[in-house]
Order: structure tokens, then C-alpha cells, then sequence
């Protein structure tokens, strides 16, 4: 009881202990607010990482008739046009020199030169299901982690191939302006999902 008399007495604690209080709220807000993914940010990054993928997915298919006819020899001028293609297509999704896109962008010029020598050709690719997309960050940055199922469709000694694959991707991505750009990007098999 006298706690109760002495609290009552002493309104200035009282009044110090609200005001600290509601700093605390203030500021809680105020960090949640200014500092967590909005879900607008949240659906436009996913559907980002998923064209991105998707893109890679089909940016090593030829333009026709090389496209259908592996015994066709891919020109000089048609790998040009191709590659040129590649980075054109994987740059929208990337920020400007990054390494990651260097790095991808150079596998898929190896994939167009493999497939005149290993005798065959992409006809389709994309993405088949994804889940367990988690998105952590604050204002313009944010780690993205996903389980993307990915497949093409490949014509190989006249024989359709149409292997999928589960891959557990890893992306950091940032605001560029007024949108969101892969700064970069890891993925590994998901166990027992393989072609």
C-alpha cells in the first residue's frame, strides 16, 4: 500500500516512466516502419528472382532453325547474336556489372558453344514450382532464399529430354532507383531433387 501512496505522490516518476515508455513504442514503429520489406517490395523481388531464373533458363535457346536441327553448324554472326542476347536479357534482372552476372552470362555463351559440339539443342526451359520463399531486409536491401524447380527441354540424338531439377537458391538483392536488382546469387541441388 505505501508503494501504491508513494507512486501517487510522485507523479513526476510516473509521468518519466510514460514518457520512456512511449519513446520505446515510438521507436519500435518507427524501425519497423522505415526498416522492414513492404509487401509490395515483397511480391515485386519474388516475381524478380523468378523471371530472373526463368531467364536463364531460356536465354541459351536458339533462335530456329538452329534451334530444332542440332546437324545445323551454329555461324560465328548466329553465336554473336545469341550471346548478345544472353546479356541483353540477364541484365534487366541484375545490377550493372555485377560478377554474378559476368559469371552467368559467360556460362550461357558455354552452353550456346556446347550444343553445336555435344550435338544438341535447347527447345524450351522455365521455371515448374517454387516454395519456401523467405525474404529478410530492411529498406534497399534484402537476402532472398527459395526452392525453385527448373527445367528444359532438349533435343539430343533425335530423342526429347525434358529433365527437372530442385535447386535451394540464395539472392542478395538491392534497390537500384525505383527497383529491385540481384546483386547476387548462389543455388545448390535440393538432395534427392536431381535430374
Amino acid at each position: 500500500m505505501n508503494s501504491i501512496t508513494f507512486w501517487l505522490k510522485n507523479k513526476k516518476w510516473v509521468i518519466r516512466i510514460v514518457i520512456i515508455f512511449g519513446i520505446l513504442l515510438l521507436s519500435w514503429f518507427v524501425q519497423w516502419r522505415f526498416t522492414s520489406i513492404k509487401p509490395n517490395d515483397a511480391s515485386e523481388i519474388q516475381r524478380l528472382i523468378l523471371d530472373s531464373v526463368a531467364t536463364e533458363q531460356t536465354a541459351i535457346i536458339l533462335a530456329e532453325p538452329y534451334r530444332s536441327n542440332p546437324n545445323i553448324s551454329l555461324t560465328d554472326e548466329v553465336k554473336k547474336i545469341a550471346n548478345e542476347n544472353i546479356e541483353d536479357k540477364l541484365s534487366k534482372s541484375y545490377t550493372p556489372n555485377s560478377r554474378i552476372l559476368k559469371k552467368i552470362v559467360g556460362q550461357s555463351v558455354e552452353m550456346i558453344n556446347a550444343q553445336e559440339t555435344g550435338n544438341y539443342r535447347f527447345s524450351d526451359g522455365g521455371v515448374s514450382k517454387y516454395k519456401n520463399i523467405k525474404i529478410s531486409g530492411h529498406v534497399n536491401m534484402a537476402t532472398v532464399s527459395a526452392d525453385i524447380w527448373v527445367w528444359n527441354k532438349a533435343l539430343i540424338n533425335n530423342v526429347i529430354a525434358h529433365p527437372e531439377v530442385g535447386l535451394h537458391y540464395r539472392f542478395s538483392v538491392v534497390r537500384t532507383g525505383n527497383k529491385w536488382a540481384i546483386n547476387d546469387e548462389s543455388s545448390h541441388v535440393i538432395p534427392g531433387e536431381g535430374a
